[in-house]
């Protein structure tokens, strides 16, 4: 996976999504889908979240494959 692309309506929710997360796991699942979008790489935001980049990938093929937020938070283990 090279790219995401991410609507301004999606940007939006997986930001509001962050700020308002108490969940450690959604709060990082949700940032690496979010800071993907953005460009960074998978090896940068796996160094930066502490998690593997498989992690990283999985999250955000899941995120891709349904296009919303509901699915990753729909996850209690995934890293």
């Amino acid at each position: 996976m090279k790219t995401l692309h991410l609507s301004s309506r999606q940007r939006h929710q997986l930001e509001v999504q962050v700020k308002n997360s108490r969940d450690v796991r959604l709060y990082r699942r949700t940032l690496a889908v979010l800071e993907f979008g953005r460009g960074r790489s998978v090896t940068d935001i796996a160094r930066t979240l502490r998690v593997s980049r498989p992690s990283v990938y999985r999250w955000i093929e899941r995120y891709g494959k349904n296009k919303g937020t509901e699915r990753i938070r729909g996850h209690s283990r995934m890293a």
